[in-house]
């Protein structure tokens, strides 16, 4: 009872977290291509009993993540009876906890007032809620990446034994499998501590062993798969770094083109994480980062102590994170920075320390209450808002499907292109998978308008493969995009929220 008493306020923070993530969390969840990939390769594994070696691919390079991601939300799709919403009711329990970390290192570096205003952040703002309600490689980022801060304090302000250096390798090696930008997070980190430790080099040498022993271990299944297939991501890794072919890097940009790059992303994380997912359309997010940023540096110009050593630590990592980002070409997405959610939140929640004036405490105060209220009101927003109904849908056309095809054998295809996982996923699970040998009864779906009349006579009935290598046992189609019989559409029918499936019989 007085633990109830002592941390009643923590405790009201993660309930709060945990109901932001969780309400109407199935009609509002992300269930698109990626997802519905995602789980055909998690059922996958349950068919075979055999982990495979490769995880998504990549938006840019031509090349392949672990497979660690599939391997976290196979035990979750499992215990939710295949629904696609136990992978995310995963995420959500990984942002609650994102929450707990951010108030223990808030309060173990800064004060207490530090460790309830980081997790009250990361509770309630929009951004933070939106990444962790849904299933996606890249919104384990936040909490690995406070994961990552928690060893991070050990390594370099408490005792590095070898577990923590081992459990560093392992971190990182769980961070390059969920997107690839976070190998910029893990080198600026690894860095800071490699320079605070610069005057303990045998210590630092020492554990750069177990660090190893971690990283390998964790990505022992993907360094398999590259050893089979001659090396082939850690090629395309090497074309992507050297610039040879895509040009996404330059490593030698004009100052106003890197620094046009650097602060515009900055800008834009910082807003995101604060403000909103929305945030370029908000007047205020201007002179709300603006007055964080002036907040932060009275913070270290007025509260210097070993503290604000910290204070500074986090924010060159930030610094450092982004100035790298700035020799990247191709357009950054907002998930591709998830590694700055806890950075930004810690640096605000850092402001308050002991030391800090009364003034601008109270200055704080206030932008932070606009901060809270007006993203309060945005999540509040967001969570009941119209629901998305996506994995809905995808259920509803699989079952019209198996219901049309009855007992008989068929195939599934998409001739506008559409990618069309999420119906392949539900159709997989259901009691009559469709084939990929061909067969008299062909199901096309469409989205916005019925489907084409040409599916009578078009040689190529989709125009989409699968979206890996794992997944082509549930294609529902042949391989060889050929279709060269007669054939005539039996019936055209919308099925659910702007989807049409056309029945094709061949003759």
């Amino acid at each position: 009872m007085n633990w109830l008493k002592q941390n009643w306020l923590l405790i009201t923070i993660l309930l709060i977290a945990l109901f932001f993530r969780l309400y109407r969390i199935e009609a509002t969840m992300t269930f698109l291509e990626d997802e519905g990939r995602d789980l055909l390769i998690a059922k996958r594994m349950i068919d075979t009993s055999r982990p495979v070696l490769l995880g998504p691919q990549t938006s840019t390079g031509n090349m392949y993540l672990g497979p660690l991601y599939y391997y976290l939300i196979t035990p979750a799709l499992i215990l939710f009876g295949m629904n696609p919403v136990g992978p995310a009711v995963l995420i959500a329990l990984s942002g609650v906890v994102t929450v707990y970390l951010l108030y223990y290192l808030g309060r173990k570096w800064f004060s207490n007032q530090a460790g309830y205003l980081a997790a009250i952040l990361f509770a309630v703002l929009p951004f933070s809620v939106a990444v962790t309600r849904a299933s996606w490689n890249p919104n384990l980022v936040p909490l690995i990446a406070t994961l990552m801060l928690v060893v991070y304090d050990k390594l370099v302000y408490g005792r590095a034994t070898y577990r923590v250096w081992f459990t560093y390798g392992l971190l990182v090696g769980v961070m390059v499998q969920l997107h690839y930008m976070a190998l910029v997070y893990c080198g600026v980190l690894s860095l800071s501590i490699a320079w605070h430790l610069r005057h303990k080099f045998a210590k630092l040498a020492r554990g750069l062993v177990p660090a190893l022993i971690g990283l390998v271990m964790m990505l022992l299944p993907f360094i398999i798969f590259e050893i089979r297939n001659d090396w082939v991501n850690t090629h395309a890794l090497t074309r992507f770094l050297l610039a040879k072919e895509e040009h996404n890097i330059r490593y030698d940009p004009p100052a106003w083109l890197w620094w046009d790059k650097v602060s515009q992303t900055s800008y834009r994380l910082l807003g995101n994480s604060l403000i909103g997912s929305q945030m370029g359309a908000q007047s205020s997010a201007p002179y709300v980062v603006s007055g964080l940023i002036i907040l932060a540096f009275m913070t270290a110009l007025y509260t210097w102590s070993n503290k604000t050593k910290v204070y500074l630590s986090l924010a060159m990592i930030f610094l450092g994170s982004m100035a790298i980002l700035g020799i990247y070409q191709e357009s950054i997405h907002m998930h591709y920075l998830e590694f700055g959610l806890p950075l930004i939140i810690l640096i605000v929640a850092g402001i308050f320390q002991p030391k800090s004036p009364k003034w601008l405490k109270w200055a704080m105060y206030f932008l932070l209450f606009i901060i809270f209220i007006f993203g309060t009101l945005r999540t509040l927003n967001y969570i009941t808002s119209g629901a998305t109904h996506q994995a809905e849908k995808a259920r509803l056309v699989a079952s019209y499907i198996v219901s049309r095809a009855g007992n008989d054998p068929y195939n599934v295809v998409s001739t506008q292109g559409m990618y069309t996982t999420p119906f392949q996923y539900y159709l997989a699970i259901s009691e009559n998978p469709p084939v990929n040998i061909l067969t008299k009864r062909i199901f096309d779906i469409c989205a916005g308008a019925p489907c084409p009349l040409d599916d009578e006579t078009t040689t190529l009935l989709f125009l989409t493969g699968p979206g890996h290598p794992a997944i082509t046992a549930y294609l529902g189609h042949p391989e060889l995009n050929s279709f060269s019989g007669k054939r005539k559409i039996v019936s055209n029918e919308h099925v659910s929220l702007g989807i049409w499936v056309a029945e094709i019989v061949l003759e």
